[in-house]
């Protein structure tokens, strides 16, 4: 018996790298789940007109481009802020 892990042992504490819920991944979950409802339910073929070009296709492709765009222009930012706190710290 002396063998065996304590009850503190077998806590998770806030260093372990595991999994955590908090609120920015569920507002994250609750915000994609709606977007891939809103996306699925828009599939009729429109005009996009972008510059000088102009296309007919399924209006859930563009949705779907678009949120690919700002997530990676999200991403983007989010990068560069991190860098410049580094330079600064």
């Amino acid at each position: 018996m002396a063998n065996m892990p304590s009850k503190k042992d077998l806590r998770k504490g806030p260093d372990d790298h595991g999994f955590q819920l908090n609120k920015r991944a569920v507002i994250g979950g609750i915000i994609a789940i709606a977007l891939v409802a809103f996306i699925a339910g828009n599939s009729k073929t429109v005009e996009v007109s972008f510059l000088f070009f102009s296309a007919m296709m399924p209006l859930w492709i563009v949705l779907t481009g678009t949120a690919f765009l700002g997530a990676a222009v999200g991403a983007l930012l989010t990068q560069r802020r991190q860098r410049r706190k580094q330079r600064s710290s």
